[in-house]
Parts: structure tokens; sequence; C-alpha cells
């Protein structure tokens, strides 16, 4: 089967309460990895992602998990193998999450997801050298999207989690699982979110791959006082779903506001925020030091271990200042990390 370019479909759906107790949606962890397509191409599994801005194509990393694509190209030292795919699975496609070994030792800054990164862009030979030292990393299936050729994406979700199932089963490497599809939501949510991680993917039992309104993504929001401390612009560009590039309305305006809390007596960068309004936006680019050394609140997915926040955003759009609170209030409390 040929090598395709296949883009991993995104979670776009808006929770529903009533999804928490229907019978229809499942909850899948969200793992904090790296997303990628797993195609069984004859000898080798090719490890793709999404598309590079610059060429539109997508981003192949298949020679920096040799333990996992079975490539050769790169050898490896000592007692480690390459371990090649069953033959029987070729034009097999699966989606999954590249992850961290349990105990991996970081020497990246920032979350778990960022030390995949540091793997999954180094190049071929210094991403096996990281991880033979440190821990090879994992790879969580949850979905497939052709099986042996066959293309079944247009099947229903319990369907294709069957053929993920029986193709972690024939692949039988001992660096891939299945990711389990649990009905007690609420749950397995609360039990995810006590022991740090990001949160779940919710997904209708009928959902075809390419819905995006029948993922639903819910992770762990809390809300933090911190303080303006600058201002970034908006990009010129962006990209469209569909891979088109068009202009931003935000281009030349501020478009994320920089902000800090207290470590000790420094005032220290923790990250950004968005989710203003326009008519913030205008306010902000219009003045700028007028709103420097503000206390605001802002909701995040939790922090990076440097502190950061995770996908910082204004609680609502026009009503987020704190004007019963000083800067000096807004301090970086360790435990939070």
């Amino acid at each position: 089967m040929a090598f395709m370019e296949i883009d991993p479909q995104p979670a776009r759906g808006k929770l529903d309460e009533s999804m928490w107790e229907s019978p229809d949606w499942i909850a899948e962890e969200k793992y904090d990895g790296e997303r990628r397509i797993a195609q069984f191409c004859g000898s080798v599994v090719r490890f793709t992602g999404r598309r590079s801005r610059t060429t539109n194509k997508v981003v192949e990393k298949t020679a920096q998990l040799p333990h996992l694509s079975g490539d050769s190209a790169v050898p490896l030292d000592g007692d480690h193998r390459i371990i090649s795919p069953p033959r029987t699975l070729d034009g097999t496609v699966l989606d999954g999450e590249l992850i961290l070994p349990a105990g991996y030792v970081s020497f990246c800054d920032g979350g778990k997801s960022k030390a995949v990164t540091s793997i999954a862009n180094s190049l071929p030979a210094e991403a096996i050298r990281k991880q033979i030292q440190r821990g090879w990393l994992r790879y969580v299936v949850f979905d497939c999207l052709f099986w042996e050729g066959s293309d079944i994406r247009d099947r229903p979700l319990e369907e294709r989690k069957r053929y993920a199932a029986c193709a972690v089963n024939t692949w039988a490497n001992p660096f891939v699982t299945l990711a389990p599809g649990r009905t007690l939501k609420r749950t397995t949510y609360e039990q995810i979110i006590k022991r740090g991680g990001e949160g779940v993917i919710l997904k209708h039992i009928d959902h075809r791959y390419g819905d995006e309104k029948r993922w639903v993504k819910v992770k762990k929001l809390d809300t933090y006082d911190v303080v303006i401390i600058g201002y970034e612009m908006g990009a010129e560009t962006s990209k469209k779903v569909d891979g088109k590039i068009s202009k931003t309305k935000v281009a030349g305006k501020v478009g994320a506001l920089r902000l800090g809390q207290y470590v000790g007596r420094k005032l220290t960068f923790v990250g950004t925020a968005r989710g203003f309004s326009d008519r913030w936006m205008n306010e902000f680019t219009a003045h700028p030091d007028k709103y420097l050394s503000k206390v605001i609140t802002i909701k995040a997915n939790d922090r990076e271990p440097t502190g950061r926040f995770r996908h910082g955003r204004t609680i609502n759009k026009d009503d987020f200042f704190r004007a019963d609170k000083s800067p000096k209030d807004c301090i970086l409390d360790l435990n939070e990390r």
C-alpha cells in the first residue's frame, strides 16, 4: 500500500453535562505527548504528525523511532535491537500518541509533551541517543483508520477500536499499548486529574473519523491572579484546519498578554493569556502602558514544571481585572507546579 498523507483529526466538540451520564459516550485519557499517525508500509512503520506551515506536508519522524518503526537506517548500539513489524499489517493505519516512559528523567524545560517533542525534533542519531540514555518513547493507540489496506474511517468508533485492539495484539511491540475507553467517565476524569494527568477526550460510540464535533476535550482548569508585564502582537497569518493560510484580524494588534507572578522579590514571567474581546484588543494596542502592572485573573490548564501556565486565557472576554489586588499579592506558589 502506498504511503498517504493523513491529517490527525482534532477534538472540537463542546462539552454538554449530559455526556457524562450518556451511554453513547466513552472517555479516553488525554495523554500529554505528541500526536502521531502510524502507517504500516511493508517492513517499516512510518510515523507522521500534523502538517508543516512552510511545506504543507505532514512531518515525518520515522527514523527517530526505530524501536517502533523497525527502521534500521540508524544502527543501534549495545543490546538495543530493531523490532520489525509483522508484514500481515501492511496497509494498516493507526492514530495514537507518543508519550514518555514511566520514570523518564527529562532534561527539557516544560511539560511532558515538550520532552517528547525535544526527542522527536532531534536528528535521528541524537533522538536515539537520548532514548537509549533515558528510556524509549511509548506509543498509545486509540484509533484505526485503515485495516490491511481497507479504509474504515467511515465505520463507527466501536468497530474501529476493535480493529485497533487487533492491530496492537498482532504488532506485539512491547512499547505499544491500547488506550482503554471507559464508560465511568466522570470517575475516570477525576482519577486522571488526581494523579496529575491532563484530562479526557469524550468520544461518541457512533463517531466517524473526521467528525470533529464528536470528540470533546475536557481538561483541568484552575484560576490564577497574575500581573500584566507586557504584550505579544498578533501574527500576520494563521493556518486553517484545511491547511490554508489566511490573514488574521489581530495582525498589528495585541494578540496576547504577557503575565508575571512574584518569586521572592522578583516579578517572573509565567506565560501568556488570550481570550479577551476585540474591544480590549484595540484598547491594549492603543494604550499599552496604561495596563502594565495591572492584576487580572486567568484560567489555565495547570502549570509546566518551569511554573509557566498551559493554555492561559482570561476568565471571560471583558471582565477580568482585579482592582482589589496588588501585584505583590500575585505570588508563584511552588506547590502549584
